[in-house]
């Protein structure tokens, strides 16, 4: 029964999310994502409006097609700009972003980072997970799950992202100060389609060698659960991944993932936007990165007490479990 609870309210956030239609008022914040298409994107999203909605902001919200779009990610801090938003709240895609923070800053227009840090200072505020961090978190559980032995394989996203870079070091370091073998590093893409092609011809040639499997995120850990679902291996393969959806949170409930790490990307969007109305109000910018807490979800902690707390801090509804009182 909360299993079936979880995935409505997981698949409810992508339908609200396109019912969504933003009536740009003079008052805005710009909310500019490094992807698209996933839930994670979705709940940053639902809660930058959340924060807009609390403080009397409308928030302009735009995704480029998916983290390799650099180029379209400019435009789209262009159009922000165009629309005259009096703050950015930016995921950026690539350092070439210092270009358009350099000029906000130029007009006076706050700039806050959230997901990744790729060195754009000056900027007001940082927003994300300490990602090497979870990486060493993974590769804690999986050398636990592998009693200190076997061999594992890192399935990357696409080089270059700085969040997903830091999981796979991470993990790697960790690993390698273990007895565990570390098989051959591969990085997959960051299309679906790409992901599992690549998926395939990885665990085709390594699979027999496999006890253990990490993929830094969402795309990347559906793509090698359904690839390892062909090939007949669901459960088989101790497979730790990233964040989290409802074809997910199934494949955790039937065993065919042993653990995910969960971020929080609600409250990424959240304190995103609230610390661009502080930059606005004048408040002192933060002295140091904001980081948001991971937390390590299993099958038998989806019930818990805490568990079902970071599930509800990736729906929609994940403001929900705190008392806000929130200022323009």
């Amino acid at each position: 029964m909360l299993l079936t609870r979880w995935i409505l309210l997981l698949s409810s956030l992508s339908v609200m999310s396109s019912l969504i239609q933003p009536a740009f008022a003079k008052e805005c914040i710009g909310v500019i994502s490094a992807g698209s298409g996933n839930h994670f994107w979705r709940a940053v999203e639902s809660g930058a409006r959340k924060a807009g909605s609390e403080l009397g902001y409308e928030i302009f919200y735009r995704y480029p097609s998916d983290e390799s779009a650099i180029k379209e990610q400019g435009q789209l801090l262009i159009d922000a700009a165009k629309k005259n938003c009096m703050a950015i709240v930016l995921a950026p895609n690539s350092p070439e972003r210092i270009t358009e923070v350099n000029a906000f800053n130029s007009q006076n227009t706050p700039v806050v980072i959230i997901d990744r840090d790729m060195r754009l200072d000056p900027v007001y505020a940082k927003v994300m997970t300490d990602n090497y961090k979870a990486g060493q978190l993974a590769a804690q559980q999986m050398i636990e799950a592998l009693e200190d032995r076997g061999a594992v394989a890192v399935l990357g996203l696409q080089q270059g992202i700085p969040s997903t870079d830091a999981r796979e070091q991470g993990f790697i370091d960790t690993i390698r100060s273990s007895n565990v073998k570390l098989l051959p590093i591969v990085h997959l893409g960051t299309d679906i389609a790409e992901i599992r092609l690549n998926a395939d011809r990885y665990l085709r040639q390594y699979l027999d060698e496999m006890n253990g499997l990490f993929t830094p995120n969402e795309m990347t850990t559906l793509g090698a659960m359904a690839e390892l679902r062909l090939k007949a291996k669901p459960g088989k393969i101790i497979h730790i991944g990233f964040d989290i959806d409802r074809y997910l949170l199934q494949g955790l409930a039937y065993g065919e993932i042993a653990g995910l790490v969960l971020q929080q990307p609600h409250e990424m969007g959240y304190m995103g936007v609230k610390l661009a109305v502080d930059a606005l109000n004048g408040k002192e910018k933060p002295s140091a990165v904001i980081y948001t807490s991971a937390y390590y979800l299993t099958k038998e902690k989806m019930n818990t007490p805490e568990g079902q707390s970071y599930l509800q801090l990736n729906t929609d509804e994940g403001s929900a479990l705190r008392t806000r009182k929130a200022s323009k």
